[in-house]
């Protein structure tokens, strides 16, 4: 197994400027390592890089990402972000009783910073996860 720094070390060869190859070596190393990948790589560098790490999260999956919903619910502060429509529709793909406690937790937190936008997207989740 690969350290959490050669991990972190990782993050930047996700960017959209690297191409496919470096990309995806990248991206297989931290899928095979999710419990470490998980707890860095949530939005982390700088945006070139969230569309990619987003399809890692989606791949991780259950069980392992619940431990990180609140990172997770504040991407969707702004959907036009990279990544946070696929994690969005990942989200929905949850078990409500898990993510509904957090989504309120969230909400509370997007009211108190009058973030319309991450309200208006907390609130179709919920929507999505109560039908």
């Amino acid at each position: 197994p690969m350290t959490e720094e050669e991990l972190k070390g990782l993050i930047p060869k996700l960017s959209w400027h690297e191409d496919a190859h470096t990309q995806q070596s990248a991206r297989e190393a931290l899928i095979a390592n999710p419990q470490a990948s998980l707890s860095f790589i949530i939005q982390a560098g700088d945006k070139s890089c969230w569309q990619k790490e987003a399809e890692i999260v989606r791949e991780i999956g259950l069980p392992h990402i619940v431990d990180y919903l609140p990172q997770l619910l504040n991407w969707l502060q702004d959907l036009n972000w990279p990544g946070a429509v696929i994690i969005l529709e990942c989200l929905k793909q949850l078990p409500s009783h898990q993510v509904l406690p957090r989504i309120d937790e969230a909400l509370l937190e997007a009211e108190g910073e009058g973030d319309e936008l991450w309200r208006e997207a907390l609130l179709e989740l919920k929507g999505e996860l109560v039908s």
